[in-house]
């Protein structure tokens, strides 16, 4: 694992935490950008527009969407609306190949992805990034196996970290908003009447509940496919719960997300100790590996209500091991995943 900030900060981060690399590397000049990246990637980068154009066509209602208002939170870089303006790469073959492209430059995003020309009878993807991830590091494996299969795809960054690579860092309300506002600008777009979310650690549990469950989300959404999702909370690995001194340490080394999801946060007990988790007409898969070492226990994962399905890997898997930020990169997991879409 790389350096970063130290290695406790690794501990704290739900998904790579601050692995993010100590961020000494220049952001190449917008100009020089295309050349940078081609040298660094051996030709294997596609350039698009920066500002002011989106690396998405008009499509669906054929509307203008204003993109002038903020999204709730702190802005990512190199993106307008949240969606990535920069290179269109990948796929890569684990996590930590997609987070060295990503601490380049932080506009990657994967191949095919947020194409408002993409027609299917299937609902949209959006995909949503763990904590202090990004887009393409999470996804820049699953992104183009979901396009392959038929499907829509989208995703955006938001709630920046202190290092830019290091999305949804920031407060876990603020980012479910910007997640019904993107969610909004994709039905508005597509025309479709509801959306697919598939997320890993934050962005298939907590955060993507809480849009759902107090922002609307329950009429837009038809189903939430959670991966290594951070349900119920987590004590990394046995090591942290929440408390005045923890939540500091955290605060610091990985943002508020990480500490919002330790077991007996403020936003978990609201979440998950305040009446029923679900919400109905919205289907939830939650698929979580019994070797997850970030998500702990790793049975939090799941959500104990009716109708909520509930996938170990091992279950179909026997013998797997999971590194919880590869997550997304398995074959095996993105099987299921596919499996779970078409349910």
């Amino acid at each position: 694992m790389m350096k970063t900030i130290g290695a406790v900060a690794t501990a704290f981060a739900l998904t790579i935490g601050a692995t993010a690399g100590t961020a000494t590397a220049a952001e190449p000049a917008f100009d020089n950008l295309s050349a940078n990246l081609s040298s660094a990637f051996s030709g294997s980068s596609e350039t698009l527009p920066l500002e002011p154009s989106l690396p998405v066509v008009p499509g669906g209602t054929g509307e203008a969407i204003d993109y002038t208002q903020p999204l709730p939170g702190n802005a990512a870089k190199d993106a307008q609306y949240g969606f990535p303006t920069g290179v269109a790469l990948g796929p890569e073959n684990d996590f930590y190949a997609a987070l060295m492209k990503t601490l380049v430059y932080t506009g990657q995003y994967p191949k095919g992805m947020n194409d408002f020309s993409c027609t299917s009878e299937k609902n949209p993807v959006i995909l949503l990034p763990g904590t202090t991830t990004n887009i393409y590091n999470d996804f820049s494996k699953m992104a183009p196996a979901l396009m392959d299969a038929g499907y829509c795809v989208y995703g955006f960054n938001h709630n920046p970290g202190t290092i830019p690579a290091t999305q949804f860092a920031g407060d876990i309300k603020d980012s479910a908003r910007a997640l019904g506002l993107v969610v909004d600008r994709v039905l508005k777009e597509t025309g479709a009447e509801k959306v697919t979310l598939v997320g890993h650690s934050q962005g298939g549990g907590i955060m993507p509940i809480y849009y759902i469950n107090n922002y609307g989300g329950d009429k837009k959404v038809d189903h939430l496919i959670g991966l290594a999702p951070s349900n119920n909370g987590t004590t990394v690995g046995g090591m942290f719960k929440a408390s005045e001194f923890t939540n500091g340490v955290v605060d610091f080394f990985a943002g508020v997300a990480s500490r919002q999801q330790l077991i007996g946060s403020d936003l978990v007990n609201e979440v998950y100790h305040n009446g029923p988790v679900t919400r109905p007409g919205v289907k939830y898969t939650m698929i979580a590996s019994a070797t997850d070492q970030t998500v702990t226990p790793y049975t939090n994962s799941f959500i104990d209500e009716p109708g909520v399905t509930k996938i170990t890997v091992q279950d179909h898997h026997p013998g797997f091991v999971s590194d919880h930020n590869n997550m997304t990169y398995y074959e095996q997991v993105i099987d299921l995943t596919l499996h779970a879409l078409k349910a």
